[in-house]
């Protein structure tokens, strides 16, 4: 990888890492908003609000066509990625988006970033889905 291969695959991870923020802030949101709805106190890190959201199945999962599991599971896994690409070290020499975090190694091909952008999607019609029902 030559040096204007390596800026421009630094440019494109830097736009994943941001587009994976805007993601997280715009669930982070939809959380708020729902916890609003039912009076549940607000929490600052998105994983304690996954925890307090999974706790609150009795509450919400009438408001939710889906299964709420299914929807609580791609919270975690959405989370897990994102903290990933947020504490992670980008690394260069590769293809793939490869982030570095507690001892491994995590590739981030064109397909593992279409699984999480459809993902994404569906989390969002979910929570959308729950927080008008409220």
């Amino acid at each position: 990888m030559d040096e204007q291969e390596f800026n421009e695959y630094l440019s494109s991870i830097s736009m994943f890492i941001g587009n994976m923020t805007q993601k997280a802030n715009s669930i982070e949101l939809m959380l708020k908003v729902i916890f609003e709805k039912i009076g549940v106190r607000n929490l600052r890190l998105l994983g304690p609000k996954i925890n307090k959201f999974e706790r609150c199945k009795s509450t919400l999962s009438d408001n939710y066509t889906g299964d709420f599991d299914i929807l609580v599971d791609k919270l975690k896994i959405f989370n897990n990625n994102w903290n990933i690409t947020k504490h992670g070290m980008v690394v260069g020499g590769s293809q793939n988006f490869t982030i570095h975090k507690d001892d491994a190694f995590h590739i981030f091909d064109q397909s593992k970033v279409d699984e999480i952008n459809n993902e994404f999607t569906q989390i969002m019609e979910g929570l959308i889905e729950i927080s008008n029902g409220l």
